[in-house]
């Protein structure tokens, strides 16, 4: 909802830790923020559908990546 607080903590199975998270594509929210730790978190400004993309990396020498398509929809 719009101007209400919004956390959510991504999740992958595997891999080495620490993991790091990043946007891959697309954007966020207004308000919303995206930790390297994977939390997704802020107060959204404007109602509507956004799809982006997120990447994960592990700690393994070489890094493991996987990435995921996700959609916040703000009413």
């Amino acid at each position: 909802m719009v101007k209400k607080s919004y956390s959510q903590k991504l999740a992958a199975n595997g891999g080495k830790a620490p993991l790091s998270w990043s946007l891959a594509s697309g954007t966020l929210p207004s308000g919303l923020k995206l930790s390297s730790t994977g939390t997704i978190s802020g107060t959204p400004k404007t109602a509507g559908t956004y799809d982006f993309s997120v990447q994960v990396h592990d700690a393994a020498k070489p890094a493991h990546t996987a990435s995921a398509a996700l959609s916040i929809t703000v009413t």
